[in-house]
């Protein structure tokens, strides 16, 4: 698959503790994509989007490299996104 929901990325991710958090954080526009806010929760990430958001009083902007089948362990972030 070329592309990923961006709810289950930033989950998966581990932006967010929870699917339903991430979904929370969408719908209230804190999440954008290559500079466009998303609105939606089935928006498409893809390798090579710059994604920016707020997480903690500080704001994130990652580069996707890729995406993992599943929810992980900690240690491969790396391999899923860079910090820009």
């Amino acid at each position: 698959s070329e592309s990923i929901r961006a709810d289950k990325w930033l989950w998966v991710c581990r932006f967010f503790k929870t699917r339903l958090i991430s979904v929370k954080m969408i719908k209230f526009g804190k999440i954008r994509v290559n500079g466009r806010k998303l609105t939606k929760v089935s928006s498409l990430i893809r390798v090579g989007d710059v994604i920016t958001l707020t997480k903690n009083n500080e704001i994130l902007v990652v580069r996707v490299l890729s995406w993992p089948a599943r929810r992980g362990s900690a240690k491969k972030l790396q391999d899923w996104y860079e910090n820009i």
